[in-house]
């Protein structure tokens, strides 16, 4: 099962085709935000929370997936638990996928001093040991098959999450 984390403004789009493309290989999405309500997207549809941010973490599941949405991404910067939740997730090793807009999450977090490289690469799609940043240019689709593909190996140990400082 995947989280997807989200708050009002995230983008519809993006949401909708990474659900779409894990459910038709069989993984569970759920839909976790900061309270038990509809959250509405950049284009005014609206998904219910399923899971909560202060009531769940990360290690109940298999993977942790950020989009963009302008606005759900600024709510989330200012969000400890959404921080944490990502932060737990890299710690136990868990796959993580971040969209474009979604990697100021990550600058946020202590991750950067993790994953040194990141802003060095050359590819549309930054994937080291199972934590995965797609550009803006990316393809969709090859996003989702890398997330697919690291969900495949359940826990990336050679990233040393442990190390994070708890």
């Amino acid at each position: 099962m995947v989280a997807i984390i989200v708050d009002d403004g995230f983008n519809f789009e993006e949401v909708s085709s990474f659900e779409k493309e894990l459910n038709k290989e069989g993984v569970m999405t759920k839909i976790v935000a900061p309270g038990l309500e509809e959250v509405t997207s950049d284009k005014k549809k609206t998904l219910e929370a399923t899971k909560t941010l202060p009531t769940s973490d990360s290690v109940l599941f298999d993977g942790v997936y950020f989009p963009g949405g302008e606005m759900s991404v600024k709510s989330l910067l200012e969000n400890p638990k959404a921080i944490n939740f990502l932060e737990e997730a890299f710690r136990h090793n868990k796959p993580i996928a971040l969209s474009s807009e979604a990697k100021m999450i990550f600058e946020k977090s202590r991750l950067p001093m993790m994953i040194k490289n990141m802003n060095d690469q050359s590819s549309d799609i930054f994937n080291e040991n199972g934590f995965i940043y797609c550009s803006e240019k990316a393809s969709e689709k090859d996003f989702h098959q890398s997330f697919l593909k690291a969900l495949s190996l359940h826990r990336h140990w050679e990233r040393e999450g442990e190390k994070l400082p708890g």
